[in-house]
């Protein structure tokens, strides 16, 4: 077929727009001509279509670009510029990332369209654990987890929560705020935040599980809902996972550390389902049809039956979060050497042979897509 792509009739480039399926096809689709990135409007996506997570690698040096692998296609999907993310640790949450500097400067960036939300100087403390054998401190290593309660995309109202100081306080910032909030944890160190249903909730190292009400008028005021068995969290890592109306906690173990950093590693994962309103929890021994995304920024969850052949039942996909790994050992490398899908139902793992991609700073990170 010859002739001029960009001159195809704007209804006809709509309706082809209309029945794209996945973000990262949209994108893509926007990305072919002016004519193409007009009928690539937000109103021309179905809004229902579920997202496919894809994954962001680590910057490579002397480049502004990023490159996302995709799992629908098993490689490389786009390489795309992105220089407001250089040089900065990069969380997500809802399709956004939070960069932050070695100097404590903060934004919400949108890695797709590159929209950044300006966010107040970071005003939290620095601790001793978060300093480098040269002696210099990099405040971007103090946040460790960010989530947001909405999509800045879609309302202009919403809070972002972080976890900081090596897990033991919280900070938020409202939308429209002067500054953070901090909030001091006198029950231990936590591992992470996530959100539901109107509500922050994390958990503590010793398997307590907090919570802080988006609409009350004071965030610092915390509930403690119960304890789980912390033998069941005796790991490395744990997450909190919203999946189908339900709160998860996700617990990660790993092999231990060596001094050249090539021996840790993910070797088992349980799964802990909540019920807030009876105050127990459960282990799961199936994640059913669901899968579960988790690593340096988080966890989330996907339905596998609306990406058949593409994601995996029962399975955890991860990637490297063992910051104490890669930063107070002797890899040069970086972060980046952990990552892999987990069988539930098995066991067994299968490492991302195929993807190398490294960074001290920011390694790969799951992105779920969002226009």
């Amino acid at each position: 077929m010859g002739g001029d792509w960009s001159e195809l009739l704007q209804d006809l480039l709509v309706m082809i727009a209309k029945r794209i399926q996945l973000v990262e096809d949209f994108t893509a689709f926007s990305g072919v001509c002016t004519s193409w990135r007009a009928a690539a409007s937000k109103q021309n996506f179905e809004k229902s279509w579920p997202t496919l997570p894809m994954l962001m690698l680590a910057e490579k040096k002397d480049s502004d670009d990023r490159e996302f692998y995709s799992l629908s296609r098993g490689k490389i999907w786009r390489t795309l510029p992105l220089p407001e993310a250089k040089g900065k640790k990069c969380i997500e949450t809802r399709g956004w990332l939070l960069t932050i500097t070695s100097s404590g400067d903060m934004k919400l960036l949108h890695p797709f369209s590159r929209v950044q939300i300006e966010l107040p100087h970071l005003t939290f403390p620095y601790y001793e654990c978060d300093e480098y054998e040269d002696g210099e401190e990099r405040p971007y290593s103090f946040i460790r987890r960010a989530v947001l309660s909405a999509n800045p995309s879609e309302t202009s109202n919403f809070v972002l929560m972080v976890v900081h100081s090596c897990g033991t306080n919280l900070g938020f910032w409202r939308s429209g705020d002067k500054s953070w909030t901090g909030i001091v944890s006198r029950q231990g160190a936590f591992s992470d935040v996530n959100y539901h249903n109107g509500k922050f909730y994390a958990i503590s190292y010793g398997g307590q599980i907090w919570s802080w009400d988006v609409t009350a008028p004071d965030l610092t005021v915390a509930q403690r809902i119960f304890c789980i068995d912390v033998a069941l969290i005796r790991c490395r890592e744990s997450y909190v996972v919203e999946s189908s109306g339900e709160l998860l906690i996700v617990s990660r173990d790993g092999a231990g550390i060596s001094s050249d950093c090539e021996t840790y590693g993910a070797t088992n994962f349980r799964v802990i389902q909540l019920d807030i309103m009876k105050s127990r929890w459960n282990e799961l021994s199936s994640l059913g049809e669901r899968a579960i995304f988790v690593g340096f920024n988080g966890a989330f969850s996907v339905d596998s039956t609306s990406f058949p052949g593409i994601i995996r039942p029962n399975c955890i996909y991860f990637t490297d979060d063992s910051d104490e790994a890669f930063r107070y050992t002797n890899s040069q490398l970086g972060g980046g050497k952990d990552m892999g899908v987990y069988n539930l139902e098995d066991g067994k793992i299968e490492r991302f042979e195929d993807v190398r991609s490294f960074s001290l700073i920011c390694p790969p990170i799951w992105v779920s897509p969002s226009l």
